[in-house]
């Protein structure tokens, strides 16, 4: 099967079914769950239980008084997350699914999350892509972006490489989103931040 011109540059023997595999699918879609609207409350009844004729029960009888215990967890309120990303501007952002190619050729599920693409306020004007998992906020990637990205689109999915910072190498990664639409702008995105750096530089 002939993958869209987008992929050429990264396909490698073999990989041209792995993805194809990936992409007809059928598995459930993260975009097709609904969040509840309010979680389940549960009420607890305390109770007390008086002993007639004053004193204490005879069973087990007890003179200490209950110790003092102090809550082992702190609450955090609800004040701003700092996310190191103040100084950056946001140009897309939009939810995914991320797949990571592994040595083997096939296509390795690293869940979904949030996906965003900043550009810094100052010089260098660098960009990134940042992935943070849903619910937990877990970083999933934070690449800089460079020139000799590739990035190709085939309907939701966006296939590019990045630099492994611990082996150097390039890295092929995969974010399927909502739409075919979502993965053009997540593209665009990345053209116009690479050219906002070459033009302020």
């Amino acid at each position: 099967m002939a993958m869209a011109s987008g992929f050429s540059s990264f396909a490698k023997d073999g990989n041209v079914a792995s993805f194809a595999s990936l992409a007809g699918r059928n598995d459930p879609s993260i975009f097709d769950k609904k969040e509840d609207a309010d979680a389940d409350q549960a009420e607890t009844a305390g109770s007390k239980t008086e002993v007639e004729g004053g004193g204490k029960s005879g069973v087990g009888d007890q003179s200490e008084e209950e110790p003092d215990v102090k809550p082992t967890l702190t609450l955090v309120g609800t004040g701003n997350l700092q996310t190191f990303e103040e100084d950056e501007d946001n140009i897309f952002s939009g939810k995914a699914k991320l797949y990571e190619l592994g040595e083997d050729n096939r296509w390795i599920d690293r869940g979904a999350g949030l996906v965003r693409i900043n550009v810094e306020r100052t010089s260098p004007y660098a960009s990134r892509i940042i992935m943070r998992a849903n619910l937990t906020y877990r970083l999933m990637m934070n690449s800089r972006l460079f020139d000799e990205i590739k990035a190709g689109v085939d309907n939701k999915f966006l296939r590019f490489g990045i630099i492994d910072p611990e082996t150097k190498k390039i890295t092929s990664y995969l974010f399927r989103f909502a739409t075919p639409e979502k993965a053009l702008e997540a593209r665009e995105a990345i053209t116009t931040a690479l050219d906002a750096k070459r033009n302020k530089e």
